[in-house]
Formats: structure tokens, C-alpha cells, sequence
């Protein structure tokens, strides 16, 4: 029987599941992989496990897979706080020396864990980062109404992910406001927006957004 875990009452996936898997809820909010999942396994054993993140539980079965997306942490340690640079650490460490089969999302990552950590690179499978197309849905631009009648499409440029300086935002900045300046896009509505936490160097963002003059929030 497949259990998809969940760590709220009446969670779901955010995407489909199969129709035969079930939903396993446990309720703990700190140490949920450590503890809570744990103890699942612990009472409810499994024949596989398979873990999306690069954390693996203490108790979990021989058949674990784990997904590990970076060692950031190893290669820019000052974007991290001590305390997160040890607990990663720790978490790859073992991850590394648990699971079955390590799936990382690039060949820079495997090289990595190779080197840092000793893994064995047949037991390594690079997947990339991706999405199946068939199923999205990409709704169009907004229609702006102009002077005379005629309508416009809104166009966005969209970056989702933690806000640091690391990812080279303020560049991105940089390159937007070079794109609304020099093209006939600085008479099209054309708007760039970040979603996503601050991070490390988010002051030095939050000020080149804002003297930007296209800033709207």
C-alpha cells in the first residue's frame, strides 16, 4: 500500500496522486523527519522509502531513497548561519551514508557529495529540476484597455525562490531596469516580481529594488 506522509491534519499533495495511496498524517511540528516520521516507521514499517528532501529519518528501512539538492552551505558558508551549516552538514552526512540511491538535481551536486562526503557515485542519479508540460496551464497576459480603445497584454517577469544575494538578483535587477530603459517594452506594461523569503544579503536587494524607478511596491 503506498502512503504519501503529510504533516498537517487533512493535508494533501499539491499534485495528483495515484488513487491507490493513502494519506498517512503526522501531527508534530518540530522534528517531524527525526521524530515524528520516525516513530511512524518505527510502529508502521515500509518496504521503501522515499524521501524528496535531504533529510532521512533515524528509523527507516534498508530500500531508502533520498534526494539531495545542493551543498550550498559547503560552498558559500557565510550565507548560512552556524547552526544551519551544522545541521545540513549533519543531515548529508548521514543521508549520504543511509540511503540505498541518492537522486541530486545536477552533476555539480554529485560531484560534490563525491568529494565532500566519499559517496559512491553508482549510486548516485542525476535528475534535473523539471516539470511535465502536458500538464500545465499557462493563462495569458492581463489586458490593459488604452487610450483610443486598443488593449495590451501585461507581461511578468517572475522569479520564486528564497531572496538572497547569492542567486544573483540584484543583477537581475540590474538587467530588468536596463530592459524597460533601452527597449519598447518601458512603454508595454512589463512588470518583474520576486516572491520569496529574505535571505542572506536581502538588504543589499531590498536597496537596489528600491532605486530602481520602477518600483511599484
Amino acid at each position: 500500500m503506498p502512503i504519501f506522509f503529510v504533516s498537517e491534519k487533512g493535508g494533501e499533495a499539491d499534485f495528483e496522486l495515484p488513487k491507490n495511496f493513502h494519506i498517512r498524517t503526522i501531527g508534530r511540528k518540530k522534528y517531524w523527519t527525526q521524530l515524528g516520521l520516525s516513530f511512524e516507521l518505527l510502529r508502521h514499517p515500509v518496504d521503501v522509502l522515499f524521501v524528496p528532501s535531504h533529510s532521512i529519518p533515524f528509523i527507516h528501512p534498508k530500500r531508502t531513497i533520498v534526494t539531495i539538492h545542493g551543498t550550498e552551505y559547503r560552498n558559500c558558508p557565510k550565507c548560512y548561519s552556524l547552526r544551519d551549516r551544522l545541521q545540513l552538514e549533519l543531515n548529508t552526512m548521514l543521508s549520504v551514508r543511509w540511503a540505498g540511491r541518492i537522486i541530486t538535481p545536477s552533476a555539480s551536486t554529485k560531484k560534490d557529495l563525491i568529494k565532500f562526503y566519499k559517496a559512491a557515485p553508482e549510486k548516485i542519479t542525476v535528475v534535473h529540476h523539471g516539470a511535465g508540460v502536458g500538464k500545465l496551464k499557462v493563462e495569458s497576459g492581463k489586458s490593459k484597455t488604452q487610450k483610443g480603445g486598443d488593449t495590451e497584454k501585461e507581461s511578468n517577469i517572475l522569479f520564486i525562490g528564497r531572496l538572497e544575494k547569492r542567486k544573483n538578483i540584484i543583477n537581475l535587477i540590474r538587467a530588468f531596469n536596463i530592459l524597460k530603459e533601452r527597449t519598447e517594452q518601458a512603454k508595454k506594461p512589463l512588470k518583474l516580481i520576486l516572491a520569496g523569503k529574505p535571505g542572506f544579503g536581502f538588504d543589499e536587494i531590498q536597496k537596489e529594488a528600491d532605486r530602481s524607478e520602477w518600483k511599484t511596491i
